[in-house]
């Protein structure tokens, strides 16, 4: 509820945990609420030492290991999301694959994150979620066309799914799709500050949108709007790379190529590590020549890299383990 309405609702969420584990310490449960909640605030070393101590007092936990491996990723931790996300894979019975596949995607295995949605698809060809890694791996495999008509499908066939709306509208903004400004207007009147991948707000994307068919003064005031939320976060303590995204984006909006570069740098040294993504957003094409920006993009790149064959020396890439020596048609 915290994340697609009302961020209050993390405060309350935070206030039961803390009267849970009044009554008892050692609620493996109560610390992993802590963990997902602060993660959503930003607070990065709190969520990890509250995710870790779930896992000290609970280590076969599958859904501690998953949550755990999603706020890693967010720092740019890859290689250790892709370890915690198969581990709690292996302890979930080796059901649901979201938390399994997408530091893979993120880490930029594309060619394992195929095989293993090919057979994620092949058990559930209709799991929304699945649909949407597909989409996104389309994406990194220059197919932006079959994402687009991929996420038109899940979004058709669960209208109400708040997730694939979402992701609609990531596809959509990526893809230059004429459908943008309507995706993105229900989710600014419901979600303003939130976000499914990426960097930027569905306010800003959708300021992008109104400045894109010439609406400058409402554009100009939604994106002051995400402008000003976006610092109150940072000076509340919040340390995820998204936010330093967000203020980039929007100076880029604005035509200000140094500060956008400027906090793209920022993002980066807090972890930022999406350059598929942040080489497609159309808020930084402006910027797609300059030597920062290019520098930037490629230091991410070099560092996934690293990350990735960290990965691969570890053994977390092989997948015989996961799905079985034989994947069947």
């Amino acid at each position: 509820m915290g994340y697609y309405d009302d961020p209050s609702w993390i405060d309350k969420g935070i206030a039961e945990a803390e009267a849970a584990l009044r009554i008892d310490p050692g609620l493996p449960f109560g610390h992993f609420t802590l963990g997902t909640a602060y993660a959503m605030k930003g607070q990065g070393a709190r969520s990890r030492q509250a995710f870790l101590r779930a896992l000290e007092l609970n280590p076969s936990g599958g859904g501690l290991l998953s949550n755990f491996s999603i706020a890693e990723m967010q720092y740019g931790r890859l290689d250790e999301a892709v370890y915690l996300g198969r581990r709690g894979f292996m302890l979930s019975g080796k059901t649901g694959f979201y938390h399994l596949v997408l530091p893979i995607l993120m880490i930029r295995a594309d060619a394992e994150s195929r095989i293993l949605l090919e057979e994620a698809e092949r058990r559930a060809p209709t799991n929304s979620r699945v649909q949407m890694m597909l989409g996104m791996l389309e994406l990194h495999e220059g197919s932006g066309d079959k994402a687009l008509v991929r996420s038109k499908a899940i979004a058709k066939r669960e209208p109400k799914n708040t997730e694939m709306s979402f992701h609609r509208a990531d596809i959509a903004y990526l893809t230059d799709d004429l459908d943008l400004e309507s995706l993105l207007a229900p989710l600014v009147d419901r979600s303003p500050t939130n976000r499914l991948w990426g960097g930027e707000s569905v306010r800003l994307r959708y300021a992008y949108a109104l400045q894109k068919r010439g609406e400058s003064a409402r554009s100009k005031v939604l994106a002051a709007e995400a402008e000003r939320y976006a610092r109150e976060r940072i000076a509340a303590g919040d340390d995820t790379p998204v936010q330093r995204v967000e203020l980039a984006a929007a100076a880029a909006l604005r035509g200000e190529a140094d500060a956008a570069l400027e906090w793209l740098e920022r993002a980066f040294e807090a972890g930022y590590r999406d350059y598929g993504f942040l080489g497609r957003d159309p808020m930084f094409r402006p910027l797609g020549s300059h030597a920062r920006f290019v520098s930037v993009l490629d230091r991410m790149r070099r560092d996934v890299e690293a990350q990735r064959e960290r990965a691969r020396t570890r053994g977390l890439l092989e997948l015989q383990s996961l799905i079985g020596p034989e994947r069947q048609s």
